[in-house]
């Protein structure tokens, strides 16, 4: 049975010992208390961290780093090899080590052997490349002195959080080089602009943003992503950017921050036709809230401008909107015919 724990899902295969027992809310109760308790908020406003206790982001936090930073156990219990387990049958291994939350195992995981490990722990590499691939919790198990039984049931990889799972850092970089982009990635820190974190980057440049942008001789068919850490570093980003002919221009960020730049810049002078023709928010609407998925949402509207099925204008009316591919046959028209 799967079940939830702090809101992931775990898979536990006797008793749930996080199924709800309580009464079930009506829709219509929940929507009068949340209703009575949350009050709408239309402004935005720039805070001290120490006094945004209870308040709402007014635009994505967006992930300069993997969280978590490695593959770990969801759960106490066993961390094997699937391949070793026996199909439709129990299984007993040999426990061969112990993993433990704050420090990555001293040993290699070993075939044919369980791992002991708990909740956070790293996920022990193996012998000869990837390690265990599923862990089992220990409610499930029957650890008899240095051997335990696992029973059957479980699915590969259950229990198991991929490093970058909850918050992943560089998804759009990835994900635009996998379908043809040539990255350059511009930023003023060396410990986030930097071959590790993006290592498909055709140019890594530790720069003053703003100052590197207004020198560099950008193509025409250029696309370009704004994607830094504040409105400030968005803001210089923006004015370095407005004024160049490239093929695309986007901002990532909320409704009113895009709001509160186009003012500023527009009080500075800047012609109000370059700033329509920004893309912002960035990215198609697809619902997308994990950055997984708005990495994905920005990559489609990009492909969309490259192939014309998108205005690389956002004031623009010139190319098609984007839309399903999905399509049904028509009925075959039926004829009346006599004997």
């Amino acid at each position: 049975m799967r079940a939830r724990r702090g809101g992931r899902a775990v898979t536990q295969l006797r008793d749930d010992c996080f199924a709800h027992d309580g009464r079930p809310m009506p829709l219509a109760e929940a929507l009068r208390i949340i209703d009575e308790r949350i009050s709408a908020v239309a402004a935005a406003e720039t805070a001290p961290l120490a006094r945004c206790h209870g308040r709402i982001l007014a635009e994505p936090v967006r992930a300069e780093r993997n969280a978590p930073p490695h593959d770990n156990s969801a759960v106490d219990g066993y961390a094997v090899y699937f391949d070793d387990l026996a199909p439709g049958g129990t299984t007993v291994l040999p426990v061969s080590g112990r993993a433990a939350a704050g420090r990555f195992p001293a040993f290699a995981a070993r075939r044919g052997a369980a791992v002991r490990i708990f909740t956070g722990a790293p996920i022990p590499r193996g012998e000869s490349g990837d390690g265990p691939d599923t862990v089992f919790m220990q409610e499930d198990c029957v650890r008899d002195g240095a051997r335990v039984a696992l029973p059957a049931g479980i699915s590969r990889g259950a229990n198991r959080r991929r490093a970058g799972e909850d918050v992943a850092a560089g998804h759009l970089a990835r994900a635009a080089h996998e379908v043809g982009f040539k990255l350059h990635v511009i930023d003023d820190r060396e410990k986030f602009a930097n071959a590790e974190r993006f290592p498909h980057a055709g140019e890594i440049v530790v720069d003053a943003i703003p100052a590197w942008l207004e020198q560099a001789d950008l193509p025409a068919h250029a696309y370009a992503v704004i994607l830094t850490r504040g409105h400030r570093h968005d803001l210089d980003a923006l004015r370095a950017l407005a004024s160049k002919p490239i093929r695309y221009l986007g901002l990532i960020g909320s409704r009113a921050k895009v709001a509160r730049l186009t003012e500023v810049l527009e009080g500075e002078g800047v012609p109000a036709e370059q700033l329509r023709r920004v893309r912002s928010p960035v990215g198609l609407d697809l619902g997308a809230v994990t950055p997984q998925e708005i990495a994905v949402s920005i990559l489609a509207e990009l492909i969309g401008v490259k192939y014309g099925r998108i205005d690389a204008d956002a004031g623009g009316t010139g190319a098609r909107d984007a839309r399903s591919m999905s399509w049904s046959p028509r009925p075959r028209p039926e004829a009346a015919v006599s004997g």
